[in-house]
């Protein structure tokens, strides 16, 4: 088997592979992972519901306020009995957690009557039979009772609705991470056989490089790109060339430029060492500005 020089890759469309896409930067991402990766249904569909869910949350704490400071304005205010405290167990849509609270039933005395509502409700153990509550009540008909709440600004109403407005904005314009990316595995193939991913170590590589018995070539390739890089590849120094060198080639593909293949020379095996261990230990692409761009190879 001959030092690849690329020729592998040039009947394959590098613009499928790994189902890559180009982001705004340029930077390609893996898969669909990224929101600006997403198709523009997706992503409309997203800020639709991003913004219902804004408007919604605004309207409902909006009404709250108006209903807390407005609503019972006309009432009449008193201090109201915990007669009785009933634990309830309500659960937070079709599979949501269940949710624990007290039902208090609050009396009253107006004009020497007693009335009575048990449309109150507390925090688990906020209250206990006897407690003394704020109320107010409609002077009409003193059985219709609220929990007599301190105003509120209007201004609260915005606060949740504005923080949640700032995390979603800030999350769409970093682009943010929808599906954590999975770890990447690795292949080692040289002239002599193909190791797999839980074979590599930094003691084989460094075997491998010490040892022309058991190389001719290696070509070190990622199951999906490493910043559009798809292989790196090196051959060991050749008896008829002198000084004898290393030969380390890294390839590109994307839809932009289409495949890139750069090459470096070099007499040092450490060099080549460092950046086979990089490109698979770190995931990390050397600085090719300096490579000769053989593209032409391919």
């Amino acid at each position: 088997m001959e030092f690849r020089h690329g020729m592998r890759y040039t009947d394959i469309d590098y613009t499928g592979l790994g189902e890559m896409h180009m982001s705004k930067t340029g930077q390609k991402r893996e898969g669909r992972r990224y929101f600006g990766d997403l198709p523009k249904w997706s992503r409309l569909l997203i800020i639709i519901a991003s913004v219902g869910l804004i408007v919604g949350v605004s309207i409902e704490a909006v009404w709250e306020v108006h209903l807390n400071n407005y609503s019972y304005e006309n009432w009449e205010r008193t201090t109201g009995t915990v007669v009785y405290v009933q634990m309830i167990h309500r659960r937070i849509g079709p599979y949501g957690a269940e949710r624990r609270s007290d039902r208090l039933t609050v009396e009253i005395e107006v004009n020497g009557e007693v009335f009575s509502s048990r449309n109150f409700e507390a925090n688990l153990g906020s209250f206990r039979r006897g407690a003394e509550i704020a109320v107010r009540y409609d002077p009409g008909n003193p059985n219709a009772m609220v929990r007599d709440w301190p105003p509120r600004p209007i201004i609260d109403a915005f606060m949740i609705p504005g923080i949640l407005t700032a995390v979603i904005f800030l999350a769409l314009i970093s682009n943010f991470r929808i599906i954590p990316p999975r770890k990447r595995t690795f292949s080692l193939e040289t002239n002599l056989r193909k190791y797999l991913n839980e074979e590599l170590n930094v003691q084989l590589f460094e075997e491998i490089i010490s040892r022309p018995d058991l190389w001719d070539f290696m070509v070190l390739e990622p199951d999906r790109p490493i910043k559009d890089s798809i292989f790196i590849q090196a051959s060991y120094p050749q008896a008829t060339s002198w000084p004898p060198e290393f030969i380390l080639e890294i390839s590109f593909s994307n839809k932009k430029t289409g495949t890139k293949l750069y090459r470096l020379a070099t007499v040092d095996k450490n060099i080549v060492l460092k950046h086979i261990i990089d490109y698979w230990q770190k995931q990390e692409i050397p600085d090719v500005s300096l490579w000769e761009d053989v593209s032409y190879i391919l």
